[in-house]
C-alpha cells in the first residue's frame, strides 16, 4: 500500500491518501462504473412512480369511462359532491340534468358522477363484516 502526504498551502493540515495500488487490478469484472450504478436507481425510481402514480390513474379513467356508458335517462346518481339524483337528459358535451327533488333539476358535468344506484351495482359492492362478539 502506498501512503502519500502533503501539507495545505495555509498551515501544517496533513493529508494522508493511501491508494491501494498493488494486487487489484481494474477490470470490468472488479470496478462497476458509478454512471452504470445510477442508472439502475432511475430505472428503479421510474418503475416505482409507475407503480404508485400512473396505473392507478389508468384504473381510475377506465373505470370513469365505464360508468359513461352505461349513463342513461332514468338511472339514478351520486355525484362527487354527495348529491343525489335521477338523470333527466344527456346533454351535448360533458353536461347532463339531474333531478334532485320534486321539480327541481341541476346541470352537472359528467365527469362529477361517482356512482351509479341501482340494484346490481349495490349487489356487487363489498358490505361490510358485521362485528364479532367477544364471547
Amino acid at each position: 500500500m502506498t501512503v502519500f502526504s502533503r501539507t495545505h498551502d495555509q498551515g501544517d493540515i496533513g493529508i494522508l491518501c493511501y491508494l491501494p495500488l498493488a494486487n487489484i487490478p481494474l477490470t470490468k469484472a472488479v470496478y462497476v462504473g458509478g454512471s452504470t450504478l445510477i442508472i439502475v436507481y432511475i430505472a428503479i425510481f421510474v418503475g416505482i412512480i409507475y407503480l404508485f402514480a400512473v396505473m392507478p390513474q389508468r384504473r381510475m379513467r377506465r373505470a370513469q369511462a365505464q360508468l359513461m356508458t352505461k349513463l342513461t335517462v332514468g338511472v339514478e346518481i351520486i355525484t362527487t359532491g354527495g348529491l343525489y339524483g335521477t338523470v333527466t337528459e344527456l346533454e351535448d358535451g360533458d353536461t347532463l340534468l339531474i333531478e334532485v327533488a320534486e321539480d327541481t333539476e341541476v346541470r352537472i358535468a359528467k365527469a362529477a358522477i361517482a356512482r351509479i344506484l341501482d340494484d346490481t351495482s349495490a349487489a356487487d359492492t363489498p358490505q361490510p363484516d358485521p362485528p364479532k362478539s367477544s364471547e
